[in-house]
């Protein structure tokens, strides 16, 4: 009985972990992408813009 409420414990604190980690890491990646194709953008706006002048 301890050892399976230990083990219920374990995973379900290890599932927490590996939501909140994967979570983070999506949102990083997410900002950092958003963050490049802004940049991308304002850059290639400004390539159209002295290349149509």
């Amino acid at each position: 009985m301890e050892i399976g409420a230990a083990g219920v414990l374990i995973a379900s604190g290890m599932n927490l972990f590996k939501t909140l980690f994967f979570g983070i890491l999506k949102t990083i990646i997410w900002r950092n992408l958003r963050r490049s194709f802004r940049l991308a953008g304002m850059s290639l706006k400004a390539y159209l813009i002295g290349w149509g002048e």
